[in-house]
């Protein structure tokens, strides 16, 4: 079964994608801010994380550096208010960006595409 590590300050995201990846057959595991997230990082072993770009204290960027740093091929989507057109991200090698409001579908699809279905 496939894991799936979210990295989210908004817990409303963070139960919203916990139950909906959790019904498609995932296992998810929910971290509320940067240092939860890589701290999950190491125990979890996650196949692919999803991380928002906007959070309090350590920025998603700031994350996916340090996330690079120790798992340099490990797929994440970054969530986003919109698609940045020149980001400080794309030398991290995010694979998708996706703007939040996510559609579910679109999300799972995205998954699928870098990760396969469980």
């Amino acid at each position: 079964m496939h894991r799936i590590l979210v990295i989210d300050d908004d817990p409303s995201v963070c139960s919203f994608l916990r139950r909906g990846l959790t019904l498609a057959g995932f296992t998810v595991q929910t971290a509320a801010d940067g240092p939860a997230g890589l701290e999950a990082l190491e125990r979890f072993a996650p196949h692919l994380v999803i991380l928002d770009r906007k959070m309090g204290g350590m920025s998603g960027p700031e994350v996916l550096a340090r996330l690079r740093e120790r798992c340099p091929r490990l797929p994440v989507i970054m969530l986003t208010g919109r698609v940045p057109e020149d980001s400080e991200d794309d030398g991290l090698g995010v694979e998708a960006y996706l703007v939040k409001p996510v559609e579910f579908q679109e999300l799972l699809g995205t998954i699928g595409a870098l990760i396969g279905r469980p």
